[in-house]
């Protein structure tokens, strides 16, 4: 079983470093002026902060990353 687990997290780790220039996600957080959309690489690494989800959906397009839509 722990050789699954292996297996499992690095298999993370490649996908993660796969999609690190193609793709990014939106999530929202919170701020004090209220909620924000952090813009993540696949790794996880915050990018960006926007004040909307279009905003954030463009940067993502401008920067040359493809949107990815998590649920």
């Amino acid at each position: 079983m722990i050789e699954n687990d292996k297996i499992a997290a690095a298999a993370s780790v490649d996908l993660a470093r796969l999609g690190q220039e193609i793709v990014a996600y939106v999530r929202p957080v919170a701020s004090p002026t209220g909620v924000q959309f952090a813009i993540h690489g696949a790794d996880g690494e915050v990018l960006g902060i926007a004040p909307d989800q279009s905003a954030a959906l463009g940067a993502i397009i401008a920067n040359g990353l493809r949107p990815l839509w998590l649920n």
